[in-house]
């Protein structure tokens, strides 16, 4: 309710993301939505929430922002600026597969200005301490700081399709307040969270106490890509892509 759909912008497993625009004022968002089906996971459901909590209090020139969280119809929903030029890696398509090294560092450095903002920007995180005999407690604790976790050319978006384009970063579903780390329930012991050319050895080894120098990694590995069309490592079909993360170096750039 007061939105208009536009067109579809993407989806997923979890949600949906549609252009919209408000009835009431006439601007255009990019919402995303959970599926009714997956809002009745409540883990899921919290973690969708959880996202829209982190973010809605961000604001940066190089971060998306988020804005109050909805429910309407049995859907949640969290509207978002709207990036007309889609992700970086929809850019990477429209240029055969990489970018020039001007448009690469044009784009990154924005990127990076983003990830310092998000890195020290103060937050209220929700902890959960459990007690002797299996209860549990929540409570928000003050905290400097969010590390993403899943820092990728698909998470940078572009504002237009012009030479120059405003960049953003976005999808902070992996977020979490560093300073609280391992004190959340929403990130389990061995669970690994991320995606994998764009992960360094730390975060799959550690991801609860992942620090903001997993997403650095992140972000140069995604520079790396942006400029080779290839990972840093040299993932390859018949070796487990966990054991080539973990135990081998990246490719230097100048032999790609």
């Amino acid at each position: 309710e007061g939105f208009d759909k536009i067109a579809l912008l993407g989806k997923g497993g979890m949600g949906e993301v549609w252009k919209v625009r408000e009835n009431k004022t006439g601007k255009l968002y990019a919402l995303k939505t959970m599926l009714p089906q997956i809002a009745g996971d409540k883990k899921a459901r919290d973690m969708f929430l959880r996202e829209a909590k982190l973010t809605e209090f961000l604001d940066h020139e190089n971060v998306v922002r988020t804005y109050k969280t909805g429910f309407s119809n049995n859907v949640y929903y969290i509207p978002m600026d709207i990036c007309e030029g889609g992700s970086v890696d929809d850019l990477m398509k429209r240029y055969g597969g990489k970018l020039s090294l001007n448009l690469a560092t044009f784009i990154i450095l924005q990127a990076l200005e983003g990830l310092e903002y998000v890195h020290n920007v103060p937050v209220q995180a929700e902890i959960v301490k459990r007690g002797l005999f299996g209860g549990r407690r929540e409570k928000l604790m003050d905290a400097k700081g969010l590390v993403h976790r899943d820092f990728k050319p698909g998470n940078i978006f572009l504002m237009d399709k012009s030479d120059h384009p405003v960049a953003k970063v976005a999808d902070f579903g992996m977020a979490k307040a560093f300073q609280a780390a391992g004190f959340s329930t929403m990130s389990s012991e061995g669970m690994v969270k991320g995606t994998f050319p764009f992960m360094p050895r730390q975060q799959a080894l550690d991801c609860r106490f992942a620090k903001p120098e997993v997403d650095v990694w992140a972000a140069a590995a995604s520079y790396y890509y942006m400029l080779t069309g290839q990972f840093p490592k040299n993932f390859r079909q018949g070796v487990n892509m966990w054991q080539i993360l973990v135990t081998e170096s990246a490719t230097p750039i100048r032999q790609r």
